[in-house]
């Protein structure tokens, strides 16, 4: 009766979310969940594994310390693009000032000031709409008791993304006036640079003339989509012995059950003049208008509980298959305004099929098969499908590789003697920035210790 109503739990708790939206719970992640490509539901027997994709992992954990240092950072290859273009920039002697324009005179030294200004920009920028600067850190510090399936836990994990929107030059503010001022200019530029009177003369006045600069034109303002969480959390696992054998196994199989309680707090950084809980959102006119920008932004702190429930069936068959099933933010309080975290199911299977294989690479590896957030009609079956393999070369190294949305991540660990361990991973991701969607590429490392 006990295992039944286990069982009626979880399927209520996953028809009950099937009705959830799209707003992505806190997690953490590890190299190892990273670079298997985030199959992780029924094979996520480590600190990340319990406390962020199924607090049934803990009863089949090995390890009993605590944990305190266990940091990681991850960064987006645009980084590197952005910077290289921006350093380019600022290199460059520019001379910009939107109240020294002269519309009168279309020979002044300010205007061409100002159109080369801007053709600088804008060159430069135009590669750079499409690059999403985003990176994490992160530090979870935890106890766990191997025998009575406790755990507790500590994180904090900061994350920014940084990228530049587009405003038009009448969006900016520019009048009718000053955009022509700009364009005579640019006419003067692309007229040699003579100064006189008679190439000024020949240059048109006329705003329906404009051919260099014009109001539809495109200029870079800044984006800052930012975030940091601090939370506590608490994990307690059960375990019960089913009746009879699974086909091919030898032994009765295990159901393992668990159920996380945490807090967690979020400050951002945002735009009290519009209400934006994302970020910041600086248009160029909030530059360009030489007004102290900061004065619009404001750090704001929400607070939220949240309860996450998960099982693990053991088979124990020759494959070692697992079947999870997890239900991440199945109870959870407002997050202020931040919105209400939608429930996340995810269902995972992990089995060994190369125990068979006399091949050293292959023979222990572990493969996991995925699918995350199945309810959410938002996302297509590729971006829920994860799967993951991971297999021991020797006792110091350990590769994995994974796939997910139509990517492949991969990933590598070094045991540093017995209580450090050195972790890295290459994988991609989908980023959100005020509605537009970024694909980046990622590098993260990971280095953990053990007290």
């Amino acid at each position: 009766m006990k295992k039944t109503m286990i069982l009626v739990a979880l399927m209520l708790a996953v028809s009950f979310s099937a009705f959830a939206g799209d707003i992505a719970p806190t997690r953490l992640d590890n190299m190892r969940s990273l670079g298997m490509g985030r199959a992780y539901t029924a094979n996520g027997v480590d600190r990340i594994g319990i406390f962020f994709y199924n607090p049934a992992a803990i009863q089949n954990v090995d390890f009993g310390k605590l944990s305190i240092f266990n940091f990681s950072i991850s960064l987006s290859r645009d980084w590197y693009d952005m910077f290289d273009e921006l350093n380019d920039l600022v290199d460059k002697d520019l001379n910009f000032d939107i109240d020294k324009l002269d519309a009168t005179d279309p020979t002044s030294q300010k205007n061409k000031d100002a159109w080369e200004t801007l053709e600088q920009v804008r060159q430069t920028f135009n590669g750079l709409y499409d690059k999403n600067g985003s990176g994490y850190f992160q530090n979870l510090s935890n106890w766990t008791n191997d025998k009575s399936g406790i755990g507790f836990a500590f994180f904090v994990k900061a994350g920014v993304e940084i990228g530049f929107n587009k405003s038009t030059a009448s969006e900016m503010g520019l009048t009718d006036a000053e955009i022509n001022a700009i364009d005579l200019g640019a006419a003067v530029v692309n007229s040699d640079g003579l100064y006189t009177s008679g190439v000024g003369a020949d240059i048109s006045r006329d705003p329906k003339d404009n051919k260099y600069f014009k109001s539809t034109d495109v200029f870079p303002g800044l984006d800052l989509k930012n975030y940091v969480d601090v939370g506590v959390m608490a994990t307690k696992g059960f375990s019960i012995e089913l009746d009879k054998k699974m086909r091919g196994a030898d032994r009765p199989a295990s159901l393992d059950y668990g159920v996380t309680a945490k807090m967690i707090q979020r400050t951002s950084v945002i735009d009290k003049t519009i209400n934006n809980f994302e970020g910041v959102s600086a248009k160029a006119a909030d530059f360009v208008a030489n007004e102290n920008v900061d004065t619009k932004y404001d750090a704001v702190s929400e607070t939220r509980i949240g309860f996450d429930i998960g099982a693990i069936l053991h088979t124990k068959d020759d494959l070692n298959t697992r079947i999870g099933v997890s239900v991440i933010d199945f109870i959870s309080s407002d997050f202020g305004d931040y919105g209400k975290p939608d429930a996340q199911v995810n269902i995972g299977l992990a089995f060994n099929p190369f125990k068979a294989i006399e091949n050293p690479f292959l023979k222990d590896a572990d493969v996991a098969v995925d699918i995350q957030d199945f309810s959410n009609s938002d996302k297509s079956f590729s971006q829920k499908l994860k799967i993951g393999i991971e297999g021991t070369t020797t006792n110091l190294l350990t590769w994995r590789v994974g796939y997910t949305d139509k990517n492949i991540s991969t990933g590598v660990n070094v045991k540093l003697g017995k209580l450090f361990s050195l972790n890295m991973a290459v994988y991609s991701d989908i980023q959100n920035r005020f509605g537009k969607d970024f694909k980046t590429t990622n590098y993260a490392f990971q280095f953990g210790a053990m007290f």
